[in-house]
């Protein structure tokens, strides 16, 4: 993926503001069976209802007294549509200078697509809990978070203190299917991370938001906005939220498509005096995590999953689609990829090994796989007449990894997951 590097040229800020509008209502708790909503009615291309959910048993997390939250989650689609953000209810104060006066500018100089707009709120007070929270997916990156700081403290006050409290399952257009399938995705997800948290004592929360139906947008182009805003949600309790890196800060860039790879940016300035965001890990290399994770104990290494397949904490990776295998490659390019066997179908994996390096070294242009397929070299494993040998060969044993996807598909579908 090409992308616009970080740099902002002089002159006008983008496209002037325009009669286009966003609104959002003053927000609203809905009790429902065993969950709470918190609801803005949203005027963007019609009324339409945006809410977060929580448990029932988690209702003080939420900061219902502003819209903090919501404004974040629609911010991107105000800048691609040029529509200024009304608020019906406050916004704190330091976000909304931020917004205003650093962010936004800073986004339409940089990416042609965005226009200039503005969010006009009344200023409130900060709000903040003092606990430390993570998001956990069970990856690489919020595994090393999680091991990281789980029952370890920095030196310093109490906002230094980043041992965490608690992990969160959060569901804001992560999962690609639509409806029931996507509500049975979440609650498993849930439901797995919440059991993980037992076993480790941490609390766990569950953070729902229905912004994906509304605007159906590409994950990679939202997701730190998303992920930052549902943190945000919860800040009655929350005071620090660690982000879990997706890529080195060497690599930041403002890119439209991709808001990973400016999640340091966000991380900044979507914050408040009582709400602080810390991204986890962006000095390390994916693969630098991977050997990282192999020190720790079989209990850490265990919860290691990747898989997109199967994409829910606490399952069994697959072993042969693109995450598995360029993981696995690092792991062996490490000479750790036996301490892995409980997470992992290393049989599948030698199996198909020559093909797999085959296929790999073709996709290398992936960041995260040109670093595994890196290691392998260093150690010997591979080399470029091995790989083309490889390539010529690879095309028998395709169908058998195909088969063996297909069969993991249906067993998934089995569980009623997709």
């Amino acid at each position: 993926m090409e992308r616009k590097r970080a740099f902002v040229t002089g002159g006008e800020r983008g496209i002037g503001m325009t009669d286009k509008q966003i609104r959002l209502g003053r927000p609203v708790l809905e009790a429902r069976k065993d969950s709470v909503r918190l609801t803005s009615d949203l005027q963007m291309d019609g009324l339409k209802k945006l809410y977060f959910e929580v448990a029932s048993d988690k209702k003080d997390y939420l900061a219902s007294d502003r819209l903090d939250a919501f404004v974040i989650m629609v911010l991107r689609q105000a800048l691609l549509t040029g529509s200024d953000i009304y608020c019906d209810a406050p916004v704190t104060s330091d976000l909304l200078y931020m917004l205003n006066e650093s962010l936004i500018p800073t986004l339409v100089r940089t990416i042609d697509r965005f226009h200039d707009v503005k969010v006009h709120a009344e200023p409130c007070a900060p709000c903040g809990g003092k606990e430390v929270i993570t998001g956990y997916s069970g990856g690489v990156d919020s595994l090393y978070t999680l091991s990281r700081h789980h029952g370890k403290s920095t030196e310093g006050d109490e906002k230094a203190n980043l041992k965490l409290d608690g992990v969160a399952c959060f569901d804001a257009g992560v999962y690609e299917e639509t409806g029931e399938a996507r509500t049975r995705m979440y609650e498993t997800a849930l439901s797995q991370t919440q059991k993980i948290a037992s076993d480790l004592g941490l609390d766990c929360i569950g953070v729902r938001c229905n912004i994906q139906d509304i605007v159906d947008e590409h994950y990679l182009s939202v997701g730190s906005y998303r992920l930052i805003a549902c943190a945000m949600v919860i800040s009655k309790r929350v005071g620090t939220f660690l982000l879990s890196g997706a890529y080195e800060f060497s690599t930041f860039s403002i890119d439209v498509d991709n808001s990973f790879y400016y999640e340091l940016l966000l991380a900044d300035i979507l914050t408040t005096k009582t709400f602080r965001v810390y991204i986890t890990g962006g000095v390390q290399k994916r693969i630098e995590k991977i050997a990282y994770l192999a020190k720790q104990g079989p209990e850490i290494r265990r919860l290691l999953h990747v898989c997109v397949h199967d994409p829910l904490p606490g399952s069994r990776n697959c072993g042969v689609c693109s995450k598995c295998i360029r993981t696995e490659l690092a792991m062996e390019g490490l000479g750790v990829l036996d301490l892995f066997s409980e997470a992992f179908p290393l049989d599948v994996y030698r199996q198909h090994h020559d093909e797999i390096v085959a296929k790999a070294n073709m996709a290398s242009r992936n960041q995260h796989m040109a670093e595994a397929i890196g290691a392998m070299k260093e150690r010997g494993f591979v080399n470029s007449e091995s790989i083309e040998r490889k390539i010529r060969g690879g095309k028998a044993a395709s169908a058998v990894i195909n088969a063996h996807k297909e069969e993991l598909l249906k067993k998934i579908k089995e569980k009623g997951l997709i």
